[in-house]
């Protein structure tokens, strides 16, 4: 008898416990999150908490390159946010908490803020978290870029196709690539002419008032000669106007020209001689990942010619996004 009912039990655990795994995933459904593309990032950081007995834990961490997030979720009332890393894994502003509701998936459609149609696995419908919406200057907070355009605090959630990577509107999964056409920087950098001056230490900055263009005030520092027995000394303040060609979100070019005056001193074995010469300067370089800059520069005097090559450190300000 003890047998039999060993044996009646390990049939019956047989044939439910496979099932339960399908029963527990169809009380899920898969919810796409989407945010805002934001400039020189490498990728994304998901936080998903779950309310539980009136306050809110830790649910689901995710990373992702992408511009949105597909998971699923059980029913309950969820928040989450996004925070952006660049490629060394430094974490930007993150976005501000975001709220939803995911229903059980009977549920018919009854509030205008979750309002579901009812997912059918056939066609993969999702449960769509209310996309953000890109703001003007001035009408959002930079700290809530990635989720701007909200109306509620409880998203709008919407149930649509997945097929070909298109909502039902047809807007393709990720975001339009965004480029930043403002270079606002400030930054130090070394270089050398491989003559005189042999080293050259460079402090400047940038003003972008317009689109694709910027002023640059500087000053150089210029140490030391090739030659031997010869010393130098110099200083050049500089201003330059140039044009900005921003290859992609991480890379961009510019070119343009200005001038400056050099006050300096070449040093000899018994004397030094002082000069001061207006100069005038054509220069191009690259800025890469927001921190790296580098750049040619060629100074005249219409006497004499020297060619600068530097590269250095520089801080990028939070600007303007534009779609390509």
């Amino acid at each position: 008898m003890i047998v039999r009912q060993k044996i009646f039990t390990v049939l019956f655990l047989s044939c439910v416990l496979p099932g339960l795994p399908s029963q527990i995933a169809s009380q899920e459904r898969r919810v796409r999150i989407p945010w805002l593309e934001v400039e020189h990032t490498d990728h994304y950081e998901v936080e998903i908490e779950k309310e539980d007995s009136g306050e809110f834990k830790e649910h689901k961490k995710e990373v992702t390159e992408e511009l949105f997030n597909i998971i699923s979720l059980p029913q309950g009332e969820y928040r989450y946010r996004v925070t952006p890393r660049n490629i060394l894994g430094e974490a930007g502003e993150a976005s501000r908490w975001r709220f939803f509701e995911v229903p059980p998936p009977a549920a018919a459609a009854t509030d205008e803020q979750t309002a579901i149609s009812e997912p059918d696995d056939s066609t993969g419908e999702l449960l769509i978290i209310s996309e953000p919406e890109e703001t003007t200057a001035g009408s959002k907070p930079e700290a809530d870029a990635l989720t701007a355009g909200a109306e509620h605090d409880k998203p709008i959630a919407r149930s649509e196709p997945e097929a070909g990577g298109q909502t039902a509107a047809g807007k393709p999964e990720a975001a339009a690539a965004k480029t930043n056409v403002h270079l606002n920087i400030v930054g130090v950098s070394i270089g050398t002419t491989f003559t005189a001056p042999l080293l050259i230490g460079t402090i400047r900055g940038t003003y972008a008032p317009f689109r694709n263009s910027f002023f640059e005030l500087g000053l150089d520092l210029g140490l030391g000669c090739a030659y031997a027995d010869i010393g130098h000394f110099s200083l050049c303040p500089f201003v330059h106007y140039s044009a900005y060609v921003p290859l992609d979100e991480k890379i961009g070019i510019y070119a343009g020209a200005g001038g400056g005056f050099i006050a300096g001193q070449y040093y000899f074995s018994k004397e030094s001689v002082p000069f001061n010469t207006c100069v005038v300067d054509f220069i191009t370089g690259f800025t890469f990942m927001s921190f790296l800059d580098a750049s040619y520069t060629l100074r005249t005097n219409f006497n004499g010619v020297n060619h600068k090559i530097s590269i250095g450190y520089v801080y990028r300000f939070k600007q303007e996004l534009a779609s390509n």
